[in-house]
C-alpha cells in the first residue's frame, strides 16, 4: 500500500481523480476475472450496503489521493489511520455497540495528536489536512458497511462494487479534465492498481490465517515505510512535534484496532481493511 501511495505522489501531472479512475479500472478488471472463475454473481444480494460500502470507499480513495499530492507523504498516510477510531464510534452510534474503556483512551490519544501534528500552529493546518481526516471517516463508514455484509457477500463482489463506484465518481471528472499520460505515467497508473490488489490479497490471507488482533498492529508499519520514503525520496522534513503527533495517532489507532479485533463480529472489518 505504501508503494501504491508513493507512485501516486510521484504522478504530479496526473490529477487525483484520474489516478482513482485508473486504479478502479485495474481493480474492476482483476475482480471481474476472479468473479467469473468463482462462478459468482457480480450483482450481489445486499445491494444497499454494497453501494454504501462502494461509494464511501470511493470518496475516501479520491480524498486520499488528493491529500497525498498536497501534504507531506508521512502525514497523508498517517491521517488514514484515524479510520479505526471513527469505526469504533460508528459502531456505537449506528450499530448499537458498547464502547470499551480502552477505546475511550484511544480516542483521547488520537485527539491529543492533532495539535502535535500542527506544531501547535493551526494556521498551517490547511484544508488538505481536514480532507485527510474526512477521507478516514469515509473509510470507517466503508468498514462498518462491510460488517453488515459479513457472511452474505463474497470479498470479490464487495471489492468489485467498490471499483465500480470509484469509476462512477471519477469518470465525469476524468473525461472533463483528461490529461493523456505518457508511457511512464501509464505504466505507473497500472502499477498503482496492481500494488493495491497484491496488498489486498496478502492482507486477506494474513487475517484468514491468524487472529485479527495479532495482525492489526502490522498494518501500521505503513507509516514507517511512508516516513522513510518521505525523508529519502522527497526530502520532506517534519518537526519533532509532528513526528510525536504521528506516533500518537498510530498508538491510538492500534488500541482501537486491537479492541475492535477482539469482537468476533468485527473481524470482517480487519480482514477487509485495505479495500478502501
Amino acid at each position: 500500500f505504501t508503494l501504491m501511495a508513493a507512485v501516486a505522489k510521484k504522478l504530479n501531472r496526473i490529477p487525483f481523480f484520474e489516478i482513482t479512475f485508473f486504479r478502479a479500472v485495474v481493480s474492476a478488471f482483476l475482480c471481474g476475472i476472479s468473479i467469473k472463475k468463482s462462478n459468482l454473481s457480480p450483482v450481489g444480494e445486499n445491494k444497499k450496503f454494497l453501494l454504501l460500502r462502494g461509494f464511501s470507499g470511493a470518496f475516501s480513495l479520491l480524498l486520499y489521493f488528493l491529500t497525498i499530492q498536497e501534504i507531506p507523504f508521512t502525514l497523508a498516510a498517517t491521517l488514514q489511520y484515524l479510520s479505526p477510531v471513527f469505526a469504533v464510534f460508528i459502531g456505537v452510534f449506528f450499530l448499537k455497540e458498547i464502547l470499551r474503556p480502552a477505546q475511550w483512551g484511544a480516542l483521547g490519544i488520537t485527539v491529543l495528536a492533532i495539535p502535535f501534528i500542527a506544531d501547535f500552529n493551526f494556521s498551517k493546518f490547511s484544508v488538505f489536512y481536514l480532507l485527510g481526516i474526512v477521507s478516514a471517516l469515509f473509510s470507517a463508514i466503508a468498514y462498518s458497511s462491510i460488517r453488515k455484509l459479513r457472511g452474505s457477500e463474497a470479498p470479490q463482489v464487495i471489492i468489485f462494487y467498490f471499483a465500480i463506484c470509484s469509476l462512477i465518481l471519477s469518470l465525469p471528472l476524468t473525461i472533463k479534465n483528461w490529461i493523456t499520460p505518457d508511457f511512464i505515467e501509464l505504466f505507473c497508473l497500472i502499477m498503482i492498481g496492481i500494488f493495491a490488489q497484491i496488498a489486498q490479497y496478502f492482507l486477506t490471507v494474513a487475517y484468514q490465517s491468524e487472529n485479527s488482533s495479532k495482525i492489526s498492529g502490522f498494518n501500521y508499519l505503513g507509516v514507517v515505510w511512508a516516513t522513510i520514503l518521505s525523508v529519502t525520496v522527497w526530502d520532506e522534513s517534519l518537526s519533532l512535534s509532528s513526528y510525536l503527533g504521528v506516533a500518537l495517532i498510530v498508538l491510538g489507532s492500534i488500541f482501537s484496532a486491537i479492541n475492535l479485533g477482539r469482537d468476533p463480529d468485527s473481524k470482517q472489518i480487519q480482514k477487509t481493511n485495505t479495500q478502501s
